[in-house]
């Protein structure tokens, strides 16, 4: 892949936007940030996780400044796309108009195959306005009830695109984890539909494994590497 990112002169773009996030956002060169469109705190901390040591890392909307972060919530657009691709571009686009530099956004839809895929693109509020994690889970396993065994399969989708300032298009890189929905959900980390999933060919669902395990076999998981693998190969030093 040709080379279309110079560090140094992305990190001087950077550097002139610096006053839109909060003091300590933004590290010294040689590390290399980008914008995560989102408010979710355990997106940016499983985006950071996977990329830690890699000099890549990601700020989010509560990096920054007050008064552009209630400019950036007043004004996001609607995630009206039909598609998580529309919808993740429609996130990266606002992302690098707001904070003025290269911007990352992920859109996940979690498709219920005896559901006639549902929930779908519409996964974040699968039970309506506002997001609700339990409300999501417990909606689904009640429109399962009956179902069981392999029926009872469904996939993660994650579509991650990358914006970058000046660039012709938008970059996607898209991961899927397929397997089964419990009958009633699991401890651990009550992140989304995690607690009720199980992948295949393990017996932990995604909210009782570690960040490590999770990062390897998860629809995001795969989705960060190869959004990783890109920017190996697209960022010169």
């Amino acid at each position: 892949m040709k080379n279309i990112i110079n560090a140094r002169q992305y990190y001087a773009d950077v550097k002139a936007a610096e006053a839109n996030f909060i003091q300590g956002a933004v590290k010294e060169y040689p590390n290399i940030p980008f914008f995560l469109y989102t408010g979710n705190a355990d997106k940016i901390d499983e985006f950071n996780h996977f990329f830690e040591g890699s000099g890549f890392y990601f700020i989010g909307l509560k990096n920054l400044v007050r008064p552009l972060y209630e400019e950036a919530k007043k004004s996001e657009p609607p995630e009206n796309g039909s598609t998580l691709a529309a919808n993740s571009i429609i996130k990266s686009s606002y992302g690098a108009g707001i904070s003025r530099i290269a911007s990352v956004a992920d859109d996940t839809g979690f498709f219920v195959d005896a559901l006639g895929g549902e929930p779908g693109i519409y996964a974040g509020r699968y039970a309506g306005e506002p997001c609700d994690y339990e409300a999501n889970r417990m909606l689904v396993l009640k429109n399962l009830s009956g179902v069981s065994g392999a029926a009872r399969s469904a996939a993660f989708r994650c579509v991650i695109t990358l914006c970058l300032p000046g660039a012709e298009r938008t970059f996607e890189f898209v991961g899927e984890s397929r397997g089964v929905i419990l009958e009633s959900k699991r401890g651990g980390n009550q992140f989304g539909y995690d607690p009720i999933f199980v992948p295949e060919g393990y017996n932990e669902a995604f909210s009782e494994m570690s960040l490590e395990l999770k990062n390897k076999i998860s629809h995001r998981g795969r989705a960060f590497q190869k959004l990783y693998d890109f920017l190996k190969e697209a960022v010169v030093f």
